[in-house]
């Protein structure tokens, strides 16, 4: 082995201590649970909660896991409908979102909402977003991301009312 040979031995006495460092950006940045981040790469919308679902099924054998980026495979808890109240009392309804805890932020699909009629500009650290060309809403460059202005304390609301008593 490398390290029982005399010449690397030599070599790392004369060098001192190795260290290694590593970063995340789990370490780096707090990414609030309630924030909603525009994707033109997103297939799909994503939340990392049930938070704000109006309803929700279980995924079927071919929806159980997504690919990520990096080509790793991770769960997918459940799909829904996640209805988001904009800054501008807009109602946003995501339709067919996957719930997967594992992620750091809440994607929304540009490609998703496309069906729906919607479209996005981005220009001045701004996104845009419109609905048959009327702005809807609008967000901020953050981090080199876009995040969507919406009302936080309603996707709590919409999420503890959703639930049944028995």
């Amino acid at each position: 082995m490398k390290k029982e040979c005399p010449k690397y031995a030599a070599w790392r006495a004369k060098k001192g201590k190795f260290l290694t460092l590593v970063c995340s950006e789990v370490n780096l940045a707090f990414v609030p649970k309630d924030t909603w981040w525009v994707d033109s790469g997103a297939t799909t919308h994503i939340s990392m909660t049930m938070q704000g679902c109006l309803w929700s099924r279980p995924p079927s054998d071919d929806e159980r896991f997504i690919f990520v980026g990096d080509g790793k495979k991770v769960a997918v808890e459940a799909i829904g409908t996640f209805r988001l109240q904009l800054k501008t009392r807009f109602y946003l309804n995501l339709f067919e979102t996957f719930v997967v805890p594992s992620f750091r932020r809440n994607l929304i699909s540009i490609s998703s909402l496309e069906k729906f009629r919607f479209s996005c500009s981005f220009g001045n650290n701004k996104v845009s977003l419109y609905q048959n060309s009327n702005m809807v809403d609008s967000g901020s460059l953050i981090d080199n991301l876009y995040m969507l202005d919406v009302v936080s304390s309603y996707n709590e609301i919409l999420q503890i009312s959703s639930r049944g008593t028995k």
